[in-house]
């Protein structure tokens, strides 16, 4: 077997062993879940092979459900910056459209996590 087919078992495993604890948790509650309970669930002899305990497996619930709403926010915010340009652009404003197009790709990269090296920003007389 190699280290790849050993990796993606793992990462099998480890799924299967978090997915087993959102059902136990759902069913019977953090406290009333064991880790045998979830090893039951998830069809696997032990939790120590991916995880330390359910206190673990809790708190990679926990991230996973906050790393994806925070995905949702960003895409939201992203596209509202596209609706919200057109509810206050106007001609003849202080920004140009490229002005506007850069302030909005720092804003988009700002959101995403990410920045540019040098922003470019309005140019100001």
């Amino acid at each position: 077997m190699t280290d790849t087919e050993d990796r993606s078992r793992a990462d099998l495993t480890r799924a299967r062993l978090l997915g087993a604890a959102v059902v136990a948790f759902a069913e019977r509650g953090f406290r009333g879940s064991t880790t045998r309970d979830i090893t039951s669930i998830a069809e696997v002899s032990t939790i120590d092979v991916c995880h330390r305990s359910k206190e673990e497996l809790l708190y990679q619930i926990s991230r996973s459900g906050h790393l994806d709403s925070l995905e949702r926010i960003r895409a939201t915010a992203l596209l509202s910056l596209g609706i919200d340009i057109a509810r206050w652009y106007h001609e003849g404003g202080s920004w140009s459209p490229k002005d506007i197009g850069d302030h909005y790709a720092d804003l988009a990269l700002r959101i995403v996590g990410s920045r540019r090296s040098s922003p470019p920003g309005p140019a100001r007389s």
